[in-house]
């Protein structure tokens, strides 16, 4: 990899920044000063080191966001702010939300770079299940799971619950294998019930961490990024 690319891809700055900051003899090298842009170096057995730290290169980004309500999860949106208004990264640019959830959904969200991944994730032949915390403004009807789990009729296709939790008469954890629009709710309202608050906790293998205050974000660690990659259970 060209040093000036690596550069651009660590911090986040163009090609342009980059050779500015090479040619101010800010960049180390091996420990040895470089101001040739063109520089092959190998970007992960090459110590690179900028401003006295030394530079990491991730070809793949993985973060974690405990989404709030009233955010689109969108990378722009003229009309309201998005999921990507909350975070704070160098290569925010390059990075973009995996699936969706909807604007008065909260928890669980992942943002990333990684775009086959992303793919896969959302498959619905991998069947990476997403699991729901659910509080509903009536009791939980007695044959309420037989029917989720039986499966009910959206949009020409049979939606099944993969599991269902009962918390009390109004919460319970509803999981599901699909990402139909607004699938929780809809499953919901076949059975009379109207949702009064919703939170993913967990994203296939992947669970909300309870320390992730709503609105913060941070990188997942290397132990979950093998968690995520894991979730896929299904086959193409």
């Amino acid at each position: 990899m060209r040093l000036d690319q690596f550069l651009t891809s660590v911090l986040g700055i163009s090609r342009k920044d980059a050779k500015i900051i090479l040619k101010q003899k800010k960049v180390l090298v091996n420990q040895k000063l470089e101001t040739n842009p063109s520089l092959q170096i190998d970007e992960i057995k090459d110590e690179v080191i900028y401003n006295n730290q030394i530079l990491k290169y991730q070809e793949h980004i993985y973060l974690i966001l405990n989404k709030p309500n009233g955010y689109i999860t969108s990378t722009e949106d003229y009309n309201h702010q998005t999921v990507m208004d909350l975070i704070n990264h160098p290569l925010k640019h390059k990075l973009f939300p995996v699936g969706r959830l909807d604007i008065d959904t909260e928890g669980l969200l992942l943002i990333t770079n990684n775009g086959p991944l992303s793919h896969e994730l959302l498959s619905p032949k991998k069947h990476v299940s997403k699991t729901y915390y659910v509080e509903i403004d009536k009791a939980f009807p007695t044959d309420g799971i037989e029917i989720l789990k039986n499966g009910i009729m959206l949009d020409g296709t049979r939606s099944v619950a993969e599991d269902i939790e009962l918390i009390n008469e109004t919460s319970l954890n509803l999981t599901i294998t699909e990402g139909k629009y607004h699938q929780v709710k809809r499953m919901m309202a076949h059975l009379g019930l109207n949702v009064t608050y919703l939170k993913r906790i967990s994203f296939g293998n992947l669970k909300l961490p309870n320390d992730l205050e709503i609105g913060s974000f941070r990188e997942l660690t290397a132990s979950e990024v093998e968690l995520l990659v894991n979730s896929k259970k299904g086959e193409e």
